[in-house]
Order: C-alpha cells, then sequence, then structure tokens
C-alpha cells in the first residue's frame, strides 16, 4: 500500500489488522502523545488529541494547542479549551479526569498549573500545580519541575518559564503530591534528601532531574526515573526509584540505563534496561516493593529502543520502537504465555531535523482491549491511527 508524493511517503508496510485514521483531515495536526496515558473513554467512542497548526518545530511559551476529542465512528473533533504548555512527546499530560471530564496542564500567570474541565459545560476548576501523573483511584497527582526538564530535554518539558532552583541537587525542588479536589501539595521528596539517601558518583554530583514518573494501577506507589544532565564526555544515565505517597523510598537500580516501562499491576514494573545483563537491553520485571528482579518478559527485539505496555488483560504486550535504516517504526505484539512476538507494521516515519520534534508512534490500547491507537506522521502530517486487534 506505498504510494509516493514528493518528499512524503504514505506507507504502513506488512500491516496484519485493518488501521484507519480517526482524525479529520482540515489542515490541522493531531496527536495524543505518550504511550502509557490513556486516551480513549471507557467506552471507545471519544479519544483525546491534540490539534495544532503545525509540526516542523518545537512549541514556543506562545503557540497554542486546541485540546478536544474525535469520535472514533465519524471521526469529528469536538474542541473543549486549548493550553499553551505542551510539546510534542507528551502533549499537555491530557487525559481523563473522570468520564465527562479531562485533565492537563496549562501556563497561567507565567506559572505552569494544571486544569480540570467538564467536556460538556466547559467548567474548569485549576490546581496550583503542573501534573505528570494523576490517579483518580487514590485522589493525588504528582508534580515535577517541567522548566527542569525543558533544560534536559525540551521534548518532555515546556518552553518560556525558566528554572527557578539551578542547583544540582536543590533541596526545594523534587515531586510534589497534589490532592486532586482540594488542591492541598505536599513535598515527598527533593533532589538533595536523594543525593544523600542514595549517592552514586560521578553521576549524583551532575545537575539531577526526575524525568518521567508513573502511578502503578491502584495509585499507591509510583516509580521515577532519576538522570544526571550529561557533563563533558558522560553521558546521562538513569537511577530507578520507587515511592509510596509518604514519601518513602525504594532504591532498585544504581545509574544505568532504564528507559521506557509499564505497570504490570500494583506492585511489579516492566522496563526496558540493561542493568543485569552486560550492556545488552532487555524487558525486565521489578518487583517494586522488595526491590528484586529477574524475569526477562521480552527478548530484546529492536536496538534502539521500544516503548511497551501491557493489554487490559495482561495476555499481550503492545510495543513500538524507533526508525529502522529505511525510517520505518515496527509495531509488536508479544503473547506472554505462548512466548510468542508479532511484528504487526511498520509504519514510515517522516524525518524531523530535531529529534525532540519526532513523532514517535506511542501505541496504545483501547480499554476493551479489542483496538490500539498509535501517533504516526505517515502521510506527511501529524495524525492517530486506529489498529484492529
Amino acid at each position: 500500500m506505498s504510494k509516493k508524493r514528493g518528499f512524503f511517503m504514505f506507507d504502513i508496510k506488512d500491516c496484519r489488522r485493518q488501521s484507519k485514521t480517526l482524525v479529520p483531515d482540515d489542515g490541522f495536526h493531531y496527536f495524543f502523545g505518550y504511550y502509557d496515558l490513556q486516551p480513549y473513554s471507557d467506552d471507545g467512542k471519544k479519544h483525546l488529541c491534540h490539534r495544532v497548526s503545525f509540526w516542523d518545530r518545537l512549541p514556543t511559551a506562545e503557540d497554542v494547542a486546541e485540546l478536544g476529542f474525535v469520535d472514533t465512528a465519524t471521526g469529528q473533533f469536538h474542541k473543549v479549551t486549548e493550553t499553551t504548555a505542551w510539546n510534542f512527546q507528551q502533549g499537555a499530560m491530557l487525559r481523563w479526569y473522570d468520564s465527562q471530564s479531562i485533565i492537563y496542564n496549562i501556563r497561567e500567570n507565567n506559572t505552569f498549573k494544571c486544569a480540570i474541565t467538564d467536556i460538556s459545560t466547559g467548567a474548569t476548576r485549576t490546581l496550583p500545580l503542573p501534573l505528570a501523573t494523576v490517579s483518580p483511584e487514590s485522589g493525588f497527582g504528582l508534580s515535577v519541575n517541567f522548566s527542569r526538564i525543558f533544560d534536559f530535554r525540551p521534548g518532555y518539558g515546556y518552553a518560556g518559564i525558566p528554572d527557578p532552583f539551578s542547583e544540582k541537587a536543590p533541596g526545594n525542588d523534587g515531586v510534589f503530591r497534589v490532592d486532586l479536589k482540594s488542591g492541598e501539595v505536599l513535598k515527598l521528596l527533593d533532589y538533595k534528601q536523594l543525593v544523600e539517601l542514595f549517592p552514586d558518583k560521578p553521576f549524583t554530583d551532575c545537575r539531577l532531574i526526575v524525568n518521567h514518573i508513573t502511578f502503578n494501577t491502584d495509585g499507591t506507589r509510583f516509580i521515577f526515573l532519576l538522570r544526571n544532565f550529561p557533563e563533558g564526555d558522560m553521558p546521562w544515565l538513569t537511577m530507578l526509584i520507587a515511592c509510596d505517597l509518604e514519601g518513602n523510598l525504594t532504591k532498585l537500580s544504581n545509574f544505568c540505563f532504564m528507559s521506557h516501562y509499564a505497570w504490570k499491576d500494583e506492585r511489579y514494573l516492566l522496563i526496558e534496561s540493561d542493568h543485569a545483563s552486560d550492556g545488552k537491553r532487555e524487558l525486565h520485571v521489578f518487583d517494586t516493593v522488595n526491590g528484586s528482579t529477574g524475569l526477562i518478559v521480552v527478548p530484546r527485539v529492536n536496538d534502539t529502543g521500544i516503548h511497551c505496555l501491557y493489554s487490559p488483560d495482561r495476555q499481550y504486550i503492545l510495543g513500538d520502537g524507533y526508525p529502522d535504516l529505511e525510517k520505518y517504526r515496527p509495531l509488536y505484539l508479544y503473547n506472554i504465555e505462548k512466548k510468542e512476538l508479532e511484528t504487526i507494521a511498520q509504519v514510515y516515519s517522516n524525518p524531523t531535523e530535531n529529534w525532540d520534534n519526532r513523532c514517535d508512534l506511542h501505541v496504545r490500547w483501547r480499554p476493551d482491549g479489542k483496538k490500539i491507537s498509535f501517533d504516526t506522521n505517515h502521510n506527511g502530517r501529524r495524525e492517530i491511527y486506529e489498529m484492529n486487534i
């Protein structure tokens, strides 16, 4: 099904499932964002998305992203609100708060905050800090410093507000717990504390950053990736740490390669790592309560990284990788019981000048496990595709 028109290739090759675009061809670009967020409504009839007017550069503080959803049957876009706190990798951390409300990050009075908006009435309330992960089950969100993330990786932070904490390991910056109803804020941990508890030189001598952070399935614990800013010839690596809602920390690794991950349940975490395999990257399972690790669930299938996500019934692992030499990104489906790995599609990826501006597939499950969605630019624009599983 390959087509060509000038620079762009219109191609999803070796596709073993029926697929279609979910968004209208109206001159705009559409995307959802990260693979570990749920874009679908519970009934699968709505799919959240960002709508923007460009795709060829990083957003500035003035660039607006319209937030809303598409009807998965008709493809019609319904705008709910807009924001200037967003990026192309994770958007505005847009997700469902409940069946009638969305939660997302905003910029207000030169600060980053979070907002919750009713999709029918537009009624909105604001929380005092931007949120990186949300657990309606526990009633809390977790906030990190998006300006500091922007200094580290512009594709994951927000532009326009300088980081007020320039120290390598400040004691007044870290991870904050936010009550989703009252807005009450509690500092759970800070960088100075992490260095004192878990020194791992020379990495903890560098400026540090909490890059990714995610609640488990019942909102009782969370995992985060503590990374160092690269200095000189030293790359950035990752310390894996788990924490509960009271700030009790469990160190799971020293600084090594740790990247994409997915919670299996409230205790066990699947993560791409080389911590125990002599530099070979595999998908490992960690017990985040006692710190043990061992089982390799999926053999290494892609030398450049893989996003990974359990199916709703935990029988499969869905994954997508970075481009091969021909600029195709693979979609993987792994049967855990049978230990069978299938490449269900290869999606052409139009290259971008800036790696932080790339279009990862970020494949996601519909709640019933019958369909998946992913972001793509293979048709010469950013759009969201849906595929039958």
